[in-house]
């Protein structure tokens, strides 16, 4: 399956759009499904009432197309809000890393 990476932008650590460097969209492929691979809990951010961030982890799964996938109970706080107000940013981690780790 061939996969469209879109709207990908390189940037520096001060925030600003790198110039002269392009991600090949192999290696981000490749890099992406390693890390999907490699890992089993996510951090889904949604926006409650009022405007309020509101933060949940949870384990993931996904496809062969990258779509993302969360089980969860339909009363929780983040299903309603995603209900009310369906939009979400998602951080696949590792457990694994300690802080201060190379």
């Amino acid at each position: 399956m061939k996969l469209e990476l879109r709207s990908i932008t390189a940037v520096d650590v001060t925030g600003k759009r790198a110039t002269g460097w392009h991600p090949q969209a192999h290696r981000l492929e490749r890099a992406v499904r390693r890390i999907l691979r490699d890992n089993v809990l996510c951090a889904i951010s949604t926006i409650a009432a009022g405007g309020q961030a509101h933060v949940n982890t949870a384990y993931f799964a996904w496809s062969d197309a990258l779509e993302l996938f969360f089980l969860s109970h339909p009363d929780s706080l983040h299903c309603g809000n995603l209900r009310k107000r369906p939009t979400m940013a998602m951080a696949v981690y590792s457990t694994a890393q300690r802080w201060g780790d190379a």
